[in-house]
């Protein structure tokens, strides 16, 4: 969450643990390379990592990706991107009001500014 800038793994425990307690799972909230210093496919690029790290240290778990606002966007690239891919699939996903217009241009999305 956070526009891609502003939050961290930390500030956002208030929504990430309440939902890892109901779900009784692990979590693990990554940390990535934000913008404007990196380009979003960095921060997808990141979350790819932490993805084959979970891949390697559980393999026998049950992962969710899962995301709020930018990190919903995030969550999403990743999941497009892993169809048809080398990595399984998650065994699910949680996209929470994902930010998944970042071009700028979507009136629907709310992005053009007069």
């Amino acid at each position: 969450g956070g526009a891609y800038v502003l939050c961290t793994p930390g500030s956002l425990r208030g929504c990430t643990a309440p939902i890892a307690h109901a779900l009784d799972a692990a979590l693990c909230v990554p940390e990535y390379r934000r913008p404007p210093e990196h380009s979003l496919s960095c921060a997808i690029e990141d979350g790819f990592e932490a993805y084959r790290h979970l891949l390697r240290e559980y393999p026998d778990s049950e992962i969710v990706i899962a995301g709020e606002s930018a990190g919903g966007g995030l969550a999403a690239s990743m999941l497009l991107a892993l169809r048809g891919g080398p990595l399984p699939m998650p065994s699910s996903a949680l996209l929470m009001s994902p930010w998944s217009d970042t071009s700028g241009e979507g009136s629907e999305a709310g992005l053009m500014h007069a």
